[in-house]
């Protein structure tokens, strides 16, 4: 992948060049609602190594334009969700690892907490050198008996992340903005070794959802984030958009990683405290806007989430604008 032409074969057309060097290139996905940087290093002939820092729901979108590329994606932040040809959807979550071929390529994917931090590893099958052939032989590790245990024709492989994957991964991602080439191989030949000793077993049963399903759920989630001043009956909205309650909770903490109660107190804290920090607004307002009767139980919920009572978090901010600058002092929160 040393053109832009090969980079946009695999990442598609809507991207342009941040920066080039010998075998580092990084890529910014212009066209989205939010920013997606691509650092791409080539470590063999057909193999690259792929740092993801999206801050968007947009997500980047691989082309159909090569068939035999074998795929390794680690999510570190954020959550994956993947649409695949016959309209099914599945996620990937934090410490998840999925390893998948063009074959099992999804039409539609998105970063549904609209950040995703990640690393994905490309092996073109048809290109891969000779050079990482023979380490790979030296190992007695074969891509192809690998392709063959885990079944990567029939469907993608994912499994929950384990020590040693996330220790493998961590030091790729701690060191990724000036990253010696030699010990990325080192840690791709660690990778697929533990790959190696992979079965179906450890495989992770992963649960596959209808777009109708789906749309529902997401439905649900932003009426109550639309309405946020407002306390729904999750019993009353599922009968409403004919989804069962247990259907809904299971298919919305895949979706976004958390209970539905838990992911709108979350959701609501972190609004209260952008209102706290930016806005000339008292503690009971915040409150009554975020649909609690009282502070009292507004503050309670406040410190489950943020560790701290709604007051004291609104002083440590105005402590920091006076230390910041203190001869500013009009600026304080009030």
């Amino acid at each position: 992948m040393n053109n832009l032409y090969e980079i946009k074969k695999i990442f598609g057309s809507d991207i342009s060049l941040l920066n080039k060097k010998e075998n580092y290139t990084v890529i910014d996905y212009g066209k989205i609602d939010g920013k997606g940087i691509l650092s791409i290093y080539n470590l063999f002939k057909g193999v690259q190594l792929v740092f993801i820092d999206f801050k968007s729901e947009t997500c980047l979108h691989s082309s159909r334009l090569i068939d035999n590329i074998f795929e390794i994606n680690y999510c570190f932040e954020g959550r994956f969700e993947c649409e695949f040809p016959n309209h099914t959807f599945t996620y990937l979550g934090e410490g998840d690892l999925a390893i998948n071929s063009m074959e099992n390529l999804a039409i539609n994917s998105s970063f549904p907490l609209k950040i995703y931090y990640g690393i994905c590893i490309l092996i073109d099958m048809d290109v891969a050198s000779s050079e990482i052939n023979n380490l790979l032989n030296f190992f007695s590790i074969s891509l192809n008996d690998i392709y063959n245990q885990l079944n990567l024709k029939e469907n993608c492989y994912v499994c929950r992340s384990t020590s040693k994957i996330k220790h493998i991964f961590c030091e790729l991602y701690e060191n990724k903005e000036d990253i010696d080439i030699n010990y990325a191989k080192i840690k791709l030949i660690e990778l697929l070794h533990f790959f190696s000793t992979l079965s179906l077993e450890n495989k992770y049963d992963v649960q596959y959802y209808t777009s109708n399903q789906v749309y529902k759920v997401k439905h649900i989630r932003d009426h109550i984030i639309e309405h946020d001043d407002r306390r729904f009956s999750l019993d009353k909205l599922t009968k409403e958009h004919e989804i069962s309650l247990t259907l809904f909770k299971r298919c919305f903490k895949e979706i976004y990683g958390d209970t539905p109660y838990s992911y709108v107190r979350k959701y609501k804290m972190n609004k209260a405290a952008l209102m706290l920090r930016l806005k000339n607004i008292n503690i009971n307002e915040i409150a009554i806007s975020l649909g609690y009767k009282n502070a009292s139980k507004f503050s309670e919920a406040f410190k489950s989430v943020m560790g701290t009572t709604p007051s004291e978090y609104r002083k440590k901010i105005n402590d920091f604008l006076e230390q910041d600058n203190p001869f500013r002092v009009e600026e304080k929160i009030k």
